[in-house]
């Protein structure tokens, strides 16, 4: 695997970059092999995930990812070969004296070889993984860290624009499996080896701290939903709900259908989990409490929605399903690896692979590489602008145009 070089914003400094080969665990899914093969037990944990990217030495703040030339691009994995010509041959046109970045609108960050270059919102967060995010800020929540004294599992902030300070809004040390934001707070899933928490904290300072509720018996919390009214957490199989304002309370369960949680969105009407215990979405119509499985291909770990369809990043796959036929349509596989993350706008979906984030126009498979610059891609959120990852690899919060 050829993989970019990361370059300081404000001088020539050039870091290389470490190929990281194992991956994170999301709750008991796994998304890729270890470095070694496996675990004694199959599973590597995100601990263990963190050790092996040990040698990743991440950009400064505001500082571009990655200095990656097109053939970088076309070389991340197989899949990933087949759309070189999403970026056209760069030496034949460096070669004709042609400007790639001429006819490129990277909305004010670097261009390189006709690839817009991602920015670093925030560094030095190892295990990044949960993010969320507001008007003006984004959220982030790390995993994998041993929740002791120094190394500490942290909620924080910062602006959706380059130099903005990082604010620390909780550093409980607890194992993260859940974020959400509203108006005035900002909302944190914690596992611990027998229970979880669920927590919120001003999302100003991180002040006024409290537990909203406590999951009796969890082992695999994992996701958290806010719909406006309520607060939904995913404990393994089953979901129980939540009021924002609820002090230590056990919240009612909504269903306990599931087999394996991983992640949850609402529409206000529906929950949708990716259940990779079963290769389904799960949908959890709130107001009879019913459960209808959407069956997908792969192990889903990420979702996103739209009004007609759910889409899926699967780790080797990333799809599609009708929320009314139940019909899956492949959008993009065939050697990814590490398709972690998953988003939409009007038009366009947007991926995660191991190395790189990827869009793809609704209804096609045709890829457009955005970013080849990661070492572990993570979850992602977009806007009208730009698309926002979590580089779990070299603990990067950062964003790269659309």
């Amino acid at each position: 695997m050829k993989l970019g070089k990361i370059a300081a914003a404000a001088g020539p400094v050039a870091l290389s970059l470490v190929a990281c080969a194992s991956d994170v665990w999301l709750g008991d899914v796994p998304l890729a092999e270890t470095a070694d093969g496996a675990a004694a037990d199959g599973r590597t944990s995100p601990a263990d995930a963190l050790a092996s990217s040990a040698d990743v030495v991440p950009p400064q703040d505001g500082a571009p990812l990655a200095d990656a030339d097109v053939e970088d691009v076309a070389s991340t994995d197989a899949s990933d070969a087949s759309d070189a010509s999403d970026a056209g041959d760069a030496s034949a046109d460096a070669d004709s004296g042609f400007d790639l970045c001429s006819t490129k609108d990277c909305k004010g960050q670097p261009c390189v070889a006709g690839i817009c270059q991602p920015i670093a919102l925030a560094t030095g967060q190892p295990g990044v993984l949960y993010l969320a995010m507001d008007a003006s800020d984004i959220f982030w929540g790390t995993t994998g860290h041993a929740g002791t004294t120094g190394d500490r599992n942290v909620v924080a902030k910062t602006t959706l624009t380059p130099g903005g300070a990082v604010v620390v809004l909780n550093n409980d040390g607890g194992e993260m499996r859940g974020l959400a934001v509203d108006a005035t707070q900002v909302y944190l899933l914690r596992q611990s080896a027998t229970s979880a928490t669920l927590g919120r904290a001003s999302k100003v300072d991180g002040s006024n701290s409290a537990n909203v509720g406590v999951l009796l018996s969890a082992t695999n919390a994992q996701g958290l939903a806010l719909d406006g009214s309520y607060l939904y957490a995913v404990n393994g199989t089953e979901i129980r709900f939540f009021q924002p304002s609820d002090l230590n309370a056990f919240g009612a369960q909504l269903t306990n259908t599931l087999t394996a949680g991983a992640a949850v969105v609402s529409d206000g009407d529906n929950l949708f989990v990716a259940d990779p215990g079963s290769s389904a979405i799960d949908v959890v119509t709130k107001s009879t409490q019913t459960m209808k499985p959407l069956a997908v291909s792969g192990t889903p770990v990420d979702i996103a929605l739209d009004t007609d369809y759910v889409y899926f990043a699967a780790n080797t796959s990333v799809g599609r399903v009708s929320r009314t036929t139940g019909v899956v349509e492949p959008i993009a596989g065939g050697g990814l690896t590490g398709a972690a993350g998953v988003a939409v706008d009007a038009n366009n979906v947007y991926y995660t692979s191991t190395t790189g984030i990827w869009r793809v126009p609704k209804g096609s498979t045709s890829r457009t590489n955005l970013t080849n610059g990661l070492t572990k891609g993570g979850r992602l959120l977009v806007d009208s602008t730009f698309v926002y990852f979590a580089d779990f690899g070299q603990g990067v919060i950062g964003r790269v145009p659309k």
